[in-house]
């Protein structure tokens, strides 16, 4: 593979945490800083199509009790409040009512997540992800094609939720009018390697795979797009294995935590309930405290 696909997925992690660190606190807050998306039809319509998706696959989203499953204590909102930081964040979960500390929140199967595995399993990638590619690449052409096949694609609810890079506002998207704000600041140097870096990165992705990929498709716009909401919202998974894998995991993401939060999301075994039962892979999510309703 070419220098793109076969970056190491710690230099992602090394140029993201250096954008994100080594400066102020409420320097750093602007890289991945969400703004608010409103509550009208289409948000709800959007919400309530992504839990009959999630209910459809296995996740329980009910407020009803369920055979071995009590009433899901979360709701998705079209708008939820930041308190730190006083302003709409957009989609969020609200807990639905109070919540024991190290409470289940939500347990949601691998196969619904967006991985380098689900790259890997991808017929629109064949010949182009492989063991070698970069997580972060592999995740992004996925995120990208599926988008592209609009109600085709398995995982459509779930891209119809995911935020704009407007939403987002990365500074590594800001144009050059919003970067004057960072003049002075360390993050100026860091968020112009990050563009760099993802300019170069979509360059070499498209040079290698001319054939495979359709630049009309695999546009900058939709690869910045794409590491906008990787960057924002995947999560680290281990499940036994070992080594740690990257994933978009839909509906978990929109928990809003605080930077104090303590939250645990991991992936496991699902228990079996019959020895013929194929094994599978769950994420869990645990409540780091007690919440009341609401919160």
């Amino acid at each position: 593979g070419g220098p793109a696909l076969r970056m190491s997925d710690d230099s992602w992690a090394q140029e993201l945490a250096q954008s994100a660190g080594g400066f102020e606190a409420k320097e750093a807050s602007r890289w991945l800083k969400a703004k608010g998306g409103g509550k009208d039809d289409e948000s709800r319509r959007r919400n309530e199509a992504i839990l009959a998706w999630l209910a459809a696959n296995d996740v329980w989203v009910s407020e009803l009790s369920g055979w071995n499953e009590p009433p899901h204590s979360m709701a998705l909102a079209t708008s939820t409040f930041d308190e730190l930081e006083g302003e709409d964040s957009g989609r969020g979960l609200l807990a639905r009512r109070a919540i024991p500390q190290d409470a289940i929140l939500v347990r949601l199967p691998v196969r619904l997540c967006m991985t380098k595995a689900a790259a890997l399993a991808s017929k629109d990638l064949r010949g182009v992800v492989s063991d070698a590619t970069n997580e972060y690449v592999a995740i992004a052409l996925l995120l990208i094609l599926e988008r592209a096949k609009g109600e085709r694609s398995f995982w459509k609810d779930y891209i119809a939720v995911l935020p704009t890079v407007g939403d987002v506002a990365a500074t590594f998207t800001w144009g050059d009018d919003e970067l004057r704000f960072l003049d002075g600041s360390p993050a100026r140097a860091a968020t112009a390697s990050m563009c760099a870096k993802l300019r170069a990165e979509h360059a070499a992705v498209l040079e290698q795979f001319p054939r495979q990929l359709d630049p009309a498709v695999v546009t900058f716009e939709a690869w910045e797009w794409a590491f906008s909401n990787l960057f924002s919202r995947a999560i680290r998974l281990k499940a036994g294995r070992a080594e740690e894998f990257l994933a978009l995991v839909p509906y978990v993401d929109f928990i809003n935590h605080s930077p104090f939060s303590s939250s645990y999301v991991d992936a496991r075994d699902i228990p079996k309930a019959f020895p013929w039962e194929a094994e599978e892979d769950e994420v869990v999510l645990f409540a780091d405290r007690a919440y009341k309703q609401f919160d």
